[in-house]
């Protein structure tokens, strides 16, 4: 495998379908709905001793349940709490239940800006499409740090600063990685039951086309007509197809991997890290060795990027899944904490002037250095334009025997694919 090195980068963004432990710094309460719980105590947003952020993840419903994203942020709360918190304050963290429903992740929204977070870190909207939550955070001059930045409204509002270039980059970065990789004729593979997995596939062609690449076969998988996805996967491997971009939703995803292998196809496979939660990982066990992975962090078992991520999880969420899902959102904090450190900012209208003029590139480990001032996004317009990414750098890598190995440092998908076009 080849050793990747740190570029510049371009990004795009889709919609990807894509958290309790306690410690002496954290104490449980009420979100102020019934849809969340706090980490930490007081109130208030940057006042007296506390600063108030906030977040929220769909965390009960049997559809899409992220509850290492609360488990990872409340270790990254407890870490950073125990180190003296932010100049002096001790983080208090509220995580409101998006339940996967539209309604729910807007109201959530609502209930943390009401009670007046400095900021929203690291939410997953997966239901909505980010428009309505975001001119919230807008109205309330409420920064948005950290998110995935899953769907469309998360890349155009001045209030968010995304965490990476969402599953634009890693959708970029899987395209260039199957290039880099020698394959030549490139099919993709969907899923009809996920709207996002078929933005992916369109993001897919946008990044073939500027390397003048057609796809071989475009296929949208169906459980409903094709429970194995066999058949589905017969098509994806026939006409000499020698790389595959594969996404969709965890039942999808679970059952496409062994279709493929079943139809004895030995060519490459690309993934990105959002179609990769714990359970997906567990079923596709040794059918998904040597698959390529983009990631919008460094992978969660690496060392020596993740190794204070996995220190917290360690000692305060020992029993949360180390995925995707939880670094990013380890990361989202982590990232809210150097930036207000450095500003010494705490209000709401603080923490985002911090942000808005972010000239000194933060450096988490766990992403690429971060920086907004200055930066301009490359990715204006086509499916999806998005203006707002400032950390435009994926890790990419291969999955093996259920963990993540990297192959180098952070890379730009967008100018690194035009080497191989």
């Amino acid at each position: 495998m080849k050793t990747r090195t740190s570029g510049a980068v371009r990004r795009r963004r889709t919609p990807a379908a894509l958290a309790v432990m306690t410690s002496a710094a954290l104490v449980l309460a009420a979100c102020g709905s019934d849809d969340g719980d706090s980490s930490g105590s007081g109130s208030g947003s940057g006042s007296g001793s506390e600063i108030s952020i906030g977040s929220t993840v769909s965390l009960t419903s049997p559809a899409a349940s992220f509850p290492e994203v609360k488990q990872a942020q409340e270790a990254a709360v407890a870490g950073i709490n125990a180190a003296g918190g932010v100049n002096g304050k001790q983080l208090k963290l509220t995580v409101c239940d998006g339940k996967f429903e539209v309604n729910a992740e807007l109201g959530c929204f609502r209930t943390l800006l009401r009670d007046k977070v400095s900021a929203i870190v690291g939410p997953v909207l997966i239901a909505g499409t980010g428009v309505s939550e975001y001119k919230a955070a807008e109205q309330a001059k409420t920064a948005v740090i950290g998110s995935p930045a899953y769907q469309p409204g998360e890349l155009v509002s001045s209030a968010s600063f995304p965490l990476g270039p969402s599953v634009v980059g890693t959708t970029y970065g899987a395209v260039y990685d199957l290039l880099d990789h020698g394959a030549k004729k490139i099919s993709l593979f969907g899923d009809a039951n996920n709207p996002a997995a078929n933005s992916i596939v369109q993001l897919a062609k946008q990044a073939l086309a500027e390397v003048n690449i057609t796809p071989v076969n475009v296929v949208v998988g169906d459980t409903s007509t094709d429970p194995t996805l066999n058949t589905a996967a017969a098509k994806a491997v026939s006409g000499g197809t020698d790389g595959i971009v594969i996404t969709g939703a965890p039942p999808s995803m679970a059952k496409s991997v062994p279709a493929l292998k079943a139809q004895g196809y030995k060519g490459l496979i690309a993934t990105i890290d959002g179609a990769l939660p714990g359970p997906v990982v567990g079923a596709i066990a040794s059918s998904a060795n040597g698959m390529l992975v983009a990631s919008q962090t460094s992978f969660p078992e690496q060392s020596p990027a993740s190794d204070k991520f996995l220190a917290d999880m360690k000692k305060y969420a020992p029993d949360a899944p180390l995925s995707f899902f939880s670094i990013q959102a380890w990361s989202s904090v982590q990232l809210f904490a150097a930036v207000a450190t450095q500003a010494k900012a705490s209000s709401n209208e603080e923490v985002l002037a911090a942000f808005e003029n972010l000239s000194d590139p933060v450096d988490i480990g766990t992403i690429a250095p971060y920086k907004v001032k200055g930066v301009t996004s490359p990715i204006t317009g086509g499916f999806e334009p998005a203006p707002r990414m400032f950390n435009q750098k994926v890790q990419l890598g291969t999955m093996q025997n259920g963990k993540f190995v990297a192959s180098g440092g952070f890379v730009d998908p967008f100018t690194s694919l035009k080497t191989v076009g």
